[in-house]
């Protein structure tokens, strides 16, 4: 009978390269910056005019053209920001472990507005859907890590023949060639998306306003990640204690050593009150907008998942061949070769799949807006009445410089939204800042034919985030020895555009 114990033959201590994609990108709207380059009034409550300012102030319903229809929509950006990242630092017996990380945000463009209104002398009332608020992630793996390592073994071979067994005590020096296939893909977030109906009345230069908001919540998210290796050991036995020689032998491993898989899917919905108010003093225009989301409950939620962790190393499962020269042995010399077998990795395994409801308890919404005749800004603050909620904080600021027919105006939009968790904690998940200019554009549609001269407005809304700036002062910033070779976004790439028209009789 032939055998041979080598222990501890497959021991994965690290990775000393690695190569290929390991790309993260964070998605998200921003339907608030998006409109308030395209028409402040959307967001200003003391600009709010027409079906545009719907939305930032009801009010704004009272002073209808007597039809009214507008249609905003915008084409999103994308920067990027590159880094290598040391996961394991080196050591006397394996290299580093650096991966090179791409990272993205992502503004999803789309359709930002649409809204319809109709007024009965001081009276009106409009109709609007805004573009969702989404925060998402997309995932995007596919590496590989390599391992270079050598140590010793010491072990001792029994070997049968001529009715005899030699014991042969060896030293295994092994090469060990490691390498570690990850995949990963992820896709996915959440989304609120509201619907508007407002009323309101215009008393000369003062006007009033209420509406209903629905709010519809969506969202997903499905992630898959695994890691298959295949390893192989190139091991050269020295025999001693009298035993001269030398044995070659291998060993190959494949098998996954994780796995992650993640789905996730909810629905549900809540209404909103809002009330507001709109004063022009012709120095100054004064907007004050207050909103209530009542509490309700997000009905469907369902998460499953699936995860594979290594528990153990693989175990000696016995030798698939062995040869030593018969002859050799004889003359004290032990020469030949051997094939080597081992078990996959331990593992444990957890499945688990939930369902369930979650209560969200409200919130209250304050927005105030001042306008003068070049200038005007407002802010405001979402409150969370509770935990498990989400809030927000705002503020918008515009130089505005009308002319015969077009109105030009560059400004600032800052919004910081995050979710309010169980212990109160605040967890931030969407924020931008973004720079911007526009323009609009008095004229009619009589260039479609006569019986389209109605008048109307165009708007263009340019706007870049200033997210690749930020990333670029943290870069400078940054003295961690584990984050190497930050290449900064290009400052144009987070800019996006929005066009509009308002059409009214």
């Amino acid at each position: 009978m032939k055998k041979i114990a080598v222990i501890g033959l497959l021991l994965m201590v690290g990775f000393s390269s690695a190569q290929g994609v390991y790309e993260f990108s964070l998605v998200n709207t921003s339907p608030q910056s998006a409109l308030f380059f395209l028409e402040p009034g959307s967001q200003d409550p003391s600009r709010a005019k027409g079906i545009f300012g719907l939305f930032s102030n009801p009010a704004s319903m009272g002073f209808l053209h007597h039809y009214e229809g507008a249609l905003a929509f915008g084409i999103g950006s994308k920067s990027k920001f590159s880094f290598q990242y040391t996961a394991v630092e080196s050591t006397e017996d394996q290299g580093a472990i650096r991966l090179p990380i791409d990272f993205y945000y992502k503004e999803k463009g789309g359709l930002n507005f649409v809204g319809a209104g109709y007024s009965f002398g001081p009276l009106g009332v409009g109709i609007g859907v805004v573009q969702g608020d989404y925060a998402g992630l997309d995932l995007n793996i596919k590496g590989k890590t390599a391992l270079d390592l050598d140590y010793q073994i010491e072990d001792t071979i029994y070997y049968d023949y001529d009715q005899d067994t030699a014991v042969i005590p060896v030293t295994w020096n092994l090469t060990v060639r490691c390498s570690l296939d990850v995949t990963g893909t992820g896709k996915g977030g959440i989304s609120s998306t509201p619907i508007m109906l407002g009323v309101g009345m215009g008393f000369g230069s003062f006007g009033v306003g209420i509406g209903l908001k629905h709010y519809k919540f969506s969202g997903d998210l499905n992630s898959h990640i695994s890691g298959v290796t295949r390893t192989r050991a190139i091991i050269m036995g020295i025999p001693h204690s009298g035993w001269q020689g030398s044995i070659s032998a291998d060993a190959g491993l494949r098998d996954t050593l994780l796995m992650n898989e993640f789905g996730a899917d909810l629905s549900g919905g809540r209404t909103a009150f809002l009330v507001g108010a709109l004063l022009d003093l012709r120095v100054v225009k004064i907007g004050l907008s207050f909103e209530k989301g009542f509490s309700s409950r997000i009905k469907d939620i369902n998460v499953g998942y699936t995860v594979i962790n290594i528990s153990g190393e693989p175990e000696y499962a016995g030798i698939d061949s062995i040869v030593l020269n018969e002859d050799s042995l004889r003359a004290g010399r032990a020469v030949g070769n051997a094939y080597v077998s081992y078990s996959d990795f331990k593992k444990d395994t957890t499945i688990n799949e939930i369902s369930g409801q979650l209560k969200i308890p409200g919130y209250s919404e304050v927005r105030l807006g001042l306008g003068f005749p070049f200038f005007n800004f407002y802010g405001g603050a979402i409150l969370p009445s509770g935990n498990k909620e989400i809030g927000a904080f705002y503020l918008g600021t515009m130089t505005s410089f009308p002319l015969q027919m077009v109105t030009l105006r560059f400004g600032t939009h800052n919004r910081f939204d995050y979710a309010k968790d169980g212990a109160g904690k605040l967890i931030p998940y969407r924020f931008s800042s973004n720079l911007g200019i526009g323009a609009t554009l008095k004229t009619s549609l009589g260039f479609l034919g006569k019986n389209f001269g109605f008048p109307a407005e165009f708007s263009l809304g340019i706007r870049t985030s200033l997210l690749p700036l930020l990333s670029s002062i943290i870069s400078s910033e940054i003295e961690d020895e584990d984050i190497e070779n930050f290449k900064r976004a290009n400052l144009l790439s987070g800019t996006g555009f929005n066009l509009g028209i308002r059409v009214y009789m």
